[in-house]
């Protein structure tokens, strides 16, 4: 819109659109403007007016607009679709907006098919880019990536002919820059950065510029510089340290040296892992496990599948993961290194729990604790283990109506955690009300006290008062129960 144009010839969804897609403060005051003052902009009666600005004053602050809110404007513009799809495109923005943690996808679709419908560019860009955040949270950078250049191209073009379209390009560009770098093209996201920063001078992008750094002066040796990277790593410098993997696996290239590579791809897929580049971390992973094949190299072949197979494992593709630590397993035996087979009997184990195969999974942990006896975080981690498989065990039995093997389970459970740790606590607090929730269901009042004491008593510890008034109140009603079956005649469970 030229600077000489009337601004109150554009009525409120004109104003709303160029708010989504730039998410500007004083974009969302012209909204206002467009509604709250004498005379509403556009062809827009005062009714319709003071229900969007009622609407946009429920919008400011924590949560959501009332849905009551858009039922409001809505009654007004019923036969105005232009103006529904952009009010909807607006709650589907609020949705987004409101819970950025947990909104649901399926309002970033409805938003991108609005965009294309409305024909508003900046707001198809907008909900694409909450796309590429949701693929970027799923770990598919790349086409993360694809979108990102899209909307960013849309940004720029829209940031020349208005300010308020600046915010949003920046916040585009550093979600460009970083994207591109934990993809492994440094080059060009210091490029990118270079050009944003003479474009649009901002401190928004100075936290990246400082993660980024000058491009390091690498040794030509190529163990200095795996060395480094290793040493980066370790310190938490995950970015920088993919930096240095990529070319020390560029030098050892150059060398041929595949055997060295087993390890450097190996630790350059556990930086990708860790900045959330899944899919990249998947591929490395892959060709690392293959050159360990070929060059028998049974720890870095025992370490790379195990790392993989927990990345299949928490993607739910159990099938590949199963591959993999059997893979593993049998690399880590070759091996003999005790705390590799352990590694591996373990991640055997977890597989066997997603099959409801619970005695065999508790049974390999044992097999696991064995062989690193003299390991106390391998053994605390598989004792703690050891009771989640046998909380879920004893879920399982509970179904299936075996309630007093589900009572074992559970008390089982207890026995392998620590009441040194509060986290624990909590566990063996929430275990002890399922055994009285399953005494109950046994009739065993006697039984049902006790444990419902025990949880009492560690909810206080806790100082979780509320709760513990909660389970007071089904104490005292338990006892009643005892009193009448006492009165009654009735035996109790001893």
């Amino acid at each position: 819109m030229s600077q000489k144009t009337d601004k109150t010839l554009f009525a409120w969804p004109y104003w709303l659109l160029r708010y989504i897609a730039s998410g500007d403060d004083e974009a969302f005051n012209d909204i206002v403007w467009s509604v709250g003052g004498s005379r509403p902009y556009g062809d827009t009666s005062y009714e319709e007016a003071s229900a969007v600005y009622d609407l946009l004053q429920d919008y400011i602050g924590q949560g959501m607009a009332s849905e009551s809110s858009y039922e409001a404007v809505g009654r007004y513009i019923k036969d105005k679709p232009e103006r529904l799809d952009a009010l909807e495109a607006f709650h589907c923005h609020d949705r987004i907006a409101s819970s950025p943690t947990s909104y649901s996808e399926q309002n970033v679709v409805s938003g991108i098919r609005l965009g294309e419908k409305i024909g508003h560019k900046g707001v198809w860009a907008y909900f694409i880019t909450i796309q590429s955040q949701l693929l970027y949270k799923s770990g598919e950078i790349a086409q993360a990536l694809e979108l990102i250049n899209v909307a960013i191209q849309i940004y720029v073009s829209f940031a020349m002919n208005e300010t308020v379209y600046t915010k949003r390009l920046i916040s585009v560009a550093n979600s460009l820059i970083y994207f591109t770098a934990i993809e492994g093209d440094f080059t060009l996201a210091r490029i990118l950065l270079t050009q944003f920063s003479k474009m649009y001078y901002t401190g928004l992008l100075d936290e990246l510029r400082n993660m980024l750094g000058d491009t390091p002066m690498f040794n030509q040796n190529s163990l200095l510089v795996a060395d480094k990277a290793s040493e980066l790593l370790e310190s938490g410098y995950t970015l920088q340290a993919l930096e240095w993997y990529i070319e020390a696996e560029h030098l050892l290239t150059i060398k041929e040296d595949e055997r060295q590579l087993c390890g450097i791809l190996g630790d350059k897929a556990v930086a990708f892992r860790r900045l959330g580049n899944t899919h990249r971390a998947i591929e490395t992973y892959q060709q690392a496990i293959i050159l360990c094949r070929k060059y028998n190299d049974f720890l870095n072949l025992s370490r790379w599948n195990a790392n993989l197979g927990q990345i299949f494992f928490d993607r739910n593709e159990h099938a590949s993961a199963e591959i993999c630590f059997k893979e593993g397993m049998n690399a880590a035996i070759q091996t003999k290194i005790a705390d590799q087979i352990s590694v591996s009997t373990a991640n055997c184990a977890l597989l066997l729990t997603t099959q409801g195969r619970y005695q065999e999974a508790i049974h390999l942990l044992d097999q696991a604790l064995s062989t690193c006896p003299n390991n106390q975080i391998l053994c605390d981690t598989w004792t703690r283990n050891k009771s989640v498989f046998y909380t879920k065990w004893g879920s399982q039995l509970r179904d299936e109506g075996q309630l007093k093997e589900a009572l074992e389970a559970y008390t089982a459970a207890i026995n392998y955690l620590n009441l040194d740790n509060d986290e624990n606590k909590g566990s063996v607090a929430d275990l002890y009300l399922r055994i009285t929730e399953l005494n109950d269901i046994l009739n065993d009042s006697h039984a049902s006290l006790t444990s419902l004491e025990k949880a009492i008593q560690i909810y206080r510890d806790l100082g979780n008062y509320e709760i513990v008034t909660n389970l007071e109140n089904r104490r005292s009603k338990l006892k009643q129960t005892q009193v009448r079956l006492y009165e009654k005649g009735e035996k109790v469970e001893d």
